[in-house]
């Protein structure tokens, strides 16, 4: 099978079932695009440099309950110390997911080598 999204052949029926499965599926996709097909669908993504993240998510403090200072579309801004990096967005996704949101008081992605870190953002001086 080729993908409807991307046209990566092969597909894999050893996957869970659950939505990624089902999209897959319903929509002729590869899991990677079934992936952010599924991000597509977010209420509120907050995209950031071409980085897919969901604040205050997951079960335990994301990113080690760094503080993340976050200004986001229509310029509210949130402060979390749960934040999960979903991963770089495929560029044949990023015109449906762009840009929407910025780090603030510091808060970035780096590269240190081949590993991705975030720094956390600083105690701003003055309120937010």
């Amino acid at each position: 099978m080729e993908c409807n999204e991307c046209g990566t052949e092969g597909y894999s029926t050893s996957y869970l079932n659950g939505d990624n499965k089902k999209c897959m599926d319903e929509h002729g996709l590869c899991f990677n695009c079934a992936f952010w097909t599924l991000k597509l669908l977010h209420p509120n993504p907050v995209v950031i440099d071409g980085g897919f993240y969901v604040p205050q998510a997951g079960r335990g403090p994301g990113m080690a309950g760094r503080r993340f200072d976050i200004k986001m579309p229509g310029g509210e801004h949130i402060t979390t110390t749960n934040l999960s990096f979903c991963g770089d967005i495929p560029d044949h996704f990023r015109d449906r997911l762009p840009d929407n949101a910025s780090f603030l008081n510091g808060a970035e992605k780096v590269a240190v080598g081949e590993t991705t870190c975030w720094n956390p953002s600083a105690r701003p001086t003055q309120p937010l």
